[in-house]
């Protein structure tokens, strides 16, 4: 398996879709769990989206790193999130870039317990969750 370090665009937009939801979904609809908790508005809290934005950007690199036996992480420059306007992620461009981030960082023995792998399966069930027909279908088959 080859792995590459994604674009910082990539982070940047997967970082936007998981606090303001994906395009064609209400904001106020969006019930990302892994966000539920946060005072994140509409504004961005750049901060908190830095942080979140390090955490999947060394991974990334970790990963790499792991796979080819380099040591790029230490050399790469700290990840400061960055507004994309007008761009916006839909539902299934969101999970198709999730799949190439996870694909990506998932080299490590230990990427299943990571803040990484973490994240992706809460954007994952919350994306799932947004899918145009999810909400009305029934939860039980009889």
């Amino acid at each position: 398996m080859s792995a590459f370090v994604v674009s910082k665009t990539h982070i940047d937009l997967l970082i936007a879709v998981a606090v303001n939801g994906p395009k064609g979904i209400d904001p106020f609809d969006w019930l990302g769990p892994y966000f539920r908790n946060r005072q994140v508005s509409r504004d961005y809290d750049t901060d908190y989206m830095s942080e979140l934005g390090e955490m999947l950007t060394a991974e990334n690199y970790r990963s790499v790193d792991y796979r080819y036996r380099e040591n790029q992480n230490a050399l790469r420059e700290p990840y400061q999130f960055q507004e994309h306007y007008g761009r916006q992620l839909t539902v299934v461009e969101a999970l198709k870039a999730l799949s190439c981030y996870e694909y990506q960082s998932c080299e490590c023995d230990d990427w299943e317990k990571s803040a990484a792998c973490d994240f992706c399966g809460a954007l994952r069930s919350s994306l799932i969750a947004a899918l145009p027909g999810y909400r009305q279908a029934a939860w039980a088959i009889e």
